[in-house]
């Protein structure tokens, strides 16, 4: 499973962000690490030719699933 949002960038203009900035968050979830990761990439290859640029992963806090989240921005 594969779940988008858009989430408000609050980091400070000294990290390179900024409060009004928007970014979107991707949460690739399945039974297997191999599966989150695959599904990760898919969405990575996708977002990318929408015009988003990645910015950062990191494990996905799920009971019940392995998964994975990733930031992404346009420009």
């Amino acid at each position: 499973m594969i779940v988008l949002d858009w989430v408000s960038d609050t980091a400070r203009p000294a990290y390179g962000g900024s409060p009004t900035a928007k970014l979107v968050q991707v949460g690739c979830y399945a039974a297997t690490l191999a599966r989150a990761l695959d599904l990760a990439q898919q969405a990575r290859t996708a977002l990318t030719a929408a015009g988003l640029r990645f910015s950062q992963s990191r494990p996905a806090p799920d009971p019940d699933a392995v998964g994975v989240l990733a930031d992404y921005r346009r420009g």
